[in-house]
């Protein structure tokens, strides 16, 4: 096993978001989102590649031919019906890499600082994944739409991006959430 090689997730349709273009591929000072995110992850040190996921749909088409022109992108892959099947296909997808970092395709300002530490981190522990402490006051629900209890804050953290794992942990992790049905927010879970 050699290397890390980044994964950048863009084949989700953005249904939370809403509007008729992905939020990945929104424009954003003449470019997408989603190319915006990938250049961020070939421009860290310490990152061999990146393996783009697209849906099945943006195959073969314009927005696949745009990020395969970026430099040092190994591989534009297609994904699965489910962000875990997406996930799976760009680990995958990554080679013999020891370390792989999932990141998402509509976070187009990660930075050196945070994918070095993110990296650093795994390596050292095998897994990693960036946080930020929440500051709102987190309710919890009973179910029934009343509140049940409010959390303590300061136990709580907010998931970001790029996660980063031992590319067989997390290919066998994922391998089990799709074979079981099981779907996943994010790779930490």
């Amino acid at each position: 096993m050699s290397g890390a090689v980044a994964i950048v997730v863009a084949a989700g349709g953005s249904s939370r978001f809403g509007g008729a273009v992905p939020k990945q591929f929104l424009e954003f000072r003449g470019e997408s989102v989603a190319s915006r995110a990938v250049q961020a992850m070939t421009a860290c040190p310490g990152i061999d590649g990146v393996v783009v996921v697209l849906s099945r749909g943006e195959m073969g088409g314009p927005r696949d031919a745009s990020l395969r022109g970026i430099d040092r992108v190994l591989a534009v892959v297609p994904g699965g019906s489910t962000r875990t099947a997406s996930a799976l296909a760009g680990v995958e997808a990554a080679g013999d890499a020891e370390i792989v970092l999932v990141h998402d395709g509509a976070r187009p300002f990660v930075n050196a600082a945070l994918v070095s530490a993110v990296l650093d981190a795994a390596r050292q522990h095998g897994a990693a994944v960036p946080v930020l402490p929440a500051s709102d006051t987190i309710k919890r629900d009973d179910g029934t739409g009343f509140v049940a209890e409010t959390l303590d804050r300061a136990t709580l953290r907010l998931a970001q991006t790029p996660q980063a794992a031992r590319r067989d942990w997390l290919l066998e992790a994922l391998r089990l959430a799709v074979a079981s049905g099981c779907e996943i927010t994010d790779e930490a879970q």
